[in-house]
């Protein structure tokens, strides 16, 4: 996860957007450790910008 955000700021990228399924706890987790916050869900994700 790390060298995708070191990668984004390399490429002065503003934003990382994903999707995740809401029961996937341990991702959800994972992105929230890495600054990720939710913005919105749809069909049984949701969806995370950092």
């Amino acid at each position: 996860m790390n060298r995708i955000i070191d990668w984004a700021k390399q490429e002065s990228l503003s934003t990382i957007w994903l999707s995740v399924e809401t029961k996937n706890y341990i991702a959800i987790a994972l992105y929230r450790k890495t600054g990720f916050r939710r913005i919105g869900s749809s069909d049984g994700s949701w969806e995370m910008i950092l």
